[in-house]
């Protein structure tokens, strides 16, 4: 037949058995899609209509090298005339071609531009590889073409909430590091300092770390990701040096004796053009003369005392340092104090008293009994006085020196009189309560038992002595605003011996009745959040335990404890 009665087809080189392709018949403008199967049966399509055939005088379509599968919804082809290209996308279903960016050139004699393009299968763009004459000996061009019906992907991008560095120098030592906090930080391929890519650290979704490039001035930093960028705040390099940071140390008088009270320390930290952030830690250089715990200062020997102020350097600032010495005095003397015991401690009697020397020092105190034949140490504590016959009766209390105190000494003398029913009225040591533990563990205080479990809140007390009789138990104790008070009575009437020491537990937990006032303080013992102070007053009245109409002294005695 005569060509003008003869099919055109277009069909690609490379292919996986299932052909899309283009034809035209008879010769002319117009192209349809076509698809050859396996077997050779050939299917018409729709006819292609392209969006820009008006710019391309002379229309060619090429098919660019690579496999574009038998099955795909979309055909990638080249749309060329003599001075143009532009790929374009047709869809099979309907045939419209759409192109994307075109390309024009001009072409003038002995210019022999060849060309070549690759479809890559994965990205669906197409890749142009050129040259001409004016091009370098040995050099290829190549041009990228996007996908004309690509679509920009959606999904999260990142942001940044915070970042740890705001500065660095021109130059940043090795290692400088920002890390940004926010959200979609996992799905960030760069971040840029301006136009200069940082190298990426670990990154969560939440958290970003990039090492910090070189730079000048004040850039602006971009978190970028495929599906779009984010903003991460700026940047400033703040010179090829570091900025300098003065610091000012205020730590009182240039003298101090040892026993002073510690010394609060402070220290303010300035920048030239820049606002200073404190972050100061101080210390001590003279350990042996005075010692630093966060900003107490204390003084524990005669000599010279440094103390240091530091603030820390960081990748654009310098550390800064201030010092200060002081001359410590010392040692001093030791006061050791002996409250002197009632007339009513001075008497006779099985069941003791407690004395509680105190020192200036706060060093521990050892107690000698030098007269054991008229008053002795008890057994409920080392501060336990029995007075065991009429005479004199002295006791002495020793203070161990140290570096900062002069070892001391106070000797307690008095008469012991005969046994008699006296009062005797004990206050306590309120200073130094005793811990209890929170599992119902029985622990000494004084001349009682004290246990507190807090599953339970229950408060136990447990007296004693040499001598029986009732006794009464009145705990009371503060939580916040609100006081708590609740009585217990309990002891016995009748015993075996009169000289040996028995105890006296009561039957029921302090706080355990069915009172109102019982019933709310329990409570509060089974709530406590934070360390109370309980005092428990026990009130004895002695009878002797071989004849219990024999009435001995009535204590009243306060114990202290801590719970919780």
């Amino acid at each position: 037949n005569a060509i003008s009665a003869q099919p055109s087809f277009l069909l690609p080189a490379v292919n996986d058995g299932t052909i899309n392709g283009m034809f035209r018949f008879p010769i002319g403008p117009t192209f349809s899609l076509v698809k050859v199967g396996p077997t050779g049966t050939l299917t018409v399509g729709a006819e292609v209509l392209f969006d820009k055939a008006a710019d391309f005088m002379g229309l060619n379509w090429i098919f660019p090298v690579g496999v574009q599968a038998g099955d795909a919804t979309d055909l990638t082809v080249m749309a060329t005339s003599m001075n143009k290209a532009a790929v374009a996308s047709i869809k099979i279903a309907t045939g419209t071609a759409v192109a994307g960016e075109q390309v024009s050139w001009t072409q003038s004699m002995g210019n022999g531009q060849t060309s070549a393009y690759v479809y890559d299968a994965a990205s669906k763009d197409v890749y142009w590889w050129f040259n001409d004459a004016a091009a370098a000996a040995g050099k290829l061009s190549i041009y990228k073409w996007r996908d004309p019906l690509y679509v920009k992907p959606t999904g999260p991008v990142p942001a940044v909430t915070s970042k740890n560095l705001e500065y660095a120098t021109n130059t940043p030592a090795a290692g400088t590091k920002v890390t940004f906090t926010g959200t979609n930080l996992n799905v960030a391929t760069a971040v840029k300092f301006g136009t200069v890519a940082a190298t990426l650290g670990t990154k969560t979704a939440t958290s970003l770390e990039v090492t910090v490039p070189a730079g000048t001035g004040t850039v602006a930093i971009t978190i970028e990701s495929a599906n779009g960028n984010g903003a991460g705040g700026n940047f400033t390099y703040v010179g090829a040096n570091k900025v300098a940071q003065t610091v000012t140390l205020d730590a009182g008088a240039n003298t101090a004796a040892m026993g002073d009270a510690d010394r609060t320390l402070s220290a303010t930290v300035a920048m030239t053009g820049y606002t200073a952030v404190a972050s100061l830690t101080y210390s001590s250089t003279t350990a042996a003369v005075c010692t630093v715990t966060g900003n107490k200062l204390k003084f524990v020997a005669k000599g010279t005392c440094s103390v240091k102020a530091t603030q820390a350097g960081s990748s654009w600032t310098a550390e800064g340092v201030a010092t200060k010495d002081i001359t410590v005095t010392g040692p001093d003397a030791q006061t050791i104090t002996i409250k002197a015991p009632t007339t009513g401690e001075k008497l006779v009697g099985l069941d003791g008293y407690f004395i509680y020397p105190k020192t200036n020092s706060g060093l521990p105190l050892s107690i000698r009994f030098d007269t054991p034949t008229v008053c002795k140490k008890g057994t409920f504590a080392a501060n336990h006085v029995i007075n065991v016959k009429t005479g004199t009766c002295k006791i002495t209390v020793l203070g161990a020196g140290s570096a900062l105190w002069m070892a001391g000494s106070s000797v307690l003398t008095y008469t012991v009189g005969k046994a008699g029913t006296t009062s005797i009225t004990d206050s306590g040591n309120a200073s130094a309560p005793v811990v209890l533990n929170n599992s119902g563990t029985k622990t000494n205080v004084l001349s009682e038992v004290v246990s507190w479990k807090k599953s339970t809140g229950a408060l136990t007390v447990s007296s004693r002595g040499v001598w029986v009789g009732p006794i009464t138990a009145t705990a009371t104790f503060k939580i916040g605003s609100k006081s708590y008070s609740c009585t217990l009575k309990y002891g016995t009437l009748k015993a075996a011996s009169a000289t040996s020491v028995k105890g006296f537990p009561a039957g029921t937990a302090l706080c355990g009745g069915k009172t109102t006032s019982d019933k709310a303080a329990l409570a509060a013992l089974k709530k406590i959040a934070a360390p109370v102070t309980v005092k428990i007053v026990v009130v004895r009245e002695l009878r002797n335990p071989a004849k219990y109409t024999t009435k001995g002294q009535k204590i009243t005695r306060s114990v202290y404890v801590t719970i919780g």
